[in-house]
């Protein structure tokens, strides 16, 4: 058993609790990394759309008849960093990509170390139950004899208690191995 603030804790739950533990912090730190990521994929779009809106605002204005000699270099300049930019976005978006299985793949070791320890919490519960019928047993068996000692000594020939219907019921359906 392992203590914590002085309670008890059976080793299922608390190995259990500690996956649980890890896995949150591990999700946690893939979802910081892919937030990272995304923005840096976001960062990048935004500077391909800033150039995009130059090279629109260069082809409006010379529509207009208003063209400059710097138009060709600067529509170069922009062509070239939008290329470099596009390169760039692809290893970004790849980033992403990886980043984001990853935190799906967190995601799924997290549920998965909540249900063990779910689980274990349902074992140690229904151990406990089991131990808990097991005293009720032996308190209702021995609280039957006496009774029916009582009963004889009185004279009586039919028993003075009887369990109820549903009480009876559910003992005949765990003699027959039912959990309905």
């Amino acid at each position: 058993m392992t203590t914590i603030d002085d309670i008890l804790v059976p080793p299922a739950i608390a190995a259990a609790a500690d996956h649980v533990a890890r896995a949150e912090t591990d999700l946690a730190e893939h979802r910081r990394v892919a937030a990272q990521a995304r923005a840096a994929d976001d960062q990048i779009l935004g500077r391909i759309s800033a150039l995009d809106a130059r090279r629109a605002a260069i082809g409006s204005r010379r529509s207009e008849g208003e063209g400059r000699d710097s138009d060709a270099g600067e529509l170069e300049l922009i062509r070239l960093d939008r290329e470099s930019l596009e390169d760039m976005r692809g290893d970004a978006s790849a980033m992403v990509n990886r980043t984001r299985a990853a935190e799906q793949q967190a995601e799924q070791v997290l549920a998965a170390a909540r249900q063990v320890l779910t689980r274990a919490e349902t074992e140690v519960e229904q151990e406990e139950l089991i131990r808990h019928a097991e005293k009720l047993d032996a308190a209702l068996t021995e609280t039957i004899v006496e009774l029916n000692a009582r009963t004889r000594t009185l004279g009586g020939l039919r028993p003075a208690w009887k369990p109820s219907e549903a009480l009876a019921d559910r003992l005949r359906r765990l003699q027959i191995g039912s959990l309905t």
